[in-house]
This record gives structure tokens, C-alpha cells and sequence, in this order.
């Protein structure tokens, strides 16, 4: 998944997308986040979200946007059937 630039700053190489990667485990998500954070800017540390996933972005060291979320509880948890 991808999403187009956010906000009001122009536009340069590395800023126009952000990626998203939905992973498959808690683990996957920390050992990802990490390698891509050395040497590049954590924008929010990876944390448990309101909506039942741990999610943190961060810019790497090539200026490229991600986005990660590990889905802890499935969206649909209150939905009755």
C-alpha cells in the first residue's frame, strides 16, 4: 500500500510517497522498523494505537517515507455476526 504526499512541504525525491507495510507479527514489525531507522528520522516511535495495532512511521536514510502496522487485533472484533 502507498499513499501520496502529505502536507504542505514540496516536493523531493523520497517525499512524494509513503510506504506502507502491514506485517505479519509484532517481531517482523520491531525488526524491520529498526533497519530502516539507522542512519534515518523516526516522525512516531512504534506504539500500540487506538485501533487495536502498533504503528510507528519514519523517514530512512535515502529520505523514504514508511509506515508500519502490525494488526493486534482483528478490525473487525466488535462486529456482531
Amino acid at each position: 500500500m502507498a499513499s501520496d504526499m502529505m502536507g504542505e512541504e514540496a516536493a523531493n525525491a523520497g517525499n512524494v510517497i509513503s510506504l506502507a507495510v502491514d506485517t505479519e507479527s509484532e517481531e517482523e514489525t520491531k525488526e524491520i522498523f529498526a533497519k530502516l531507522a539507522e542512519g534515518g528520522k523516526v516522525g512516531h516511535e512504534l506504539k500500540e494505537e487506538f485501533w487495536g495495532g502498533i504503528y510507528g512511521d519514519l523517514i530512512d536514510k535515502f529520505g523514504v517515507r514508511w509506515m508500519f502496522n502490525f494488526q493486534k487485533t482483528p478490525y473487525n472484533s466488535g462486529e456482531k455476526k
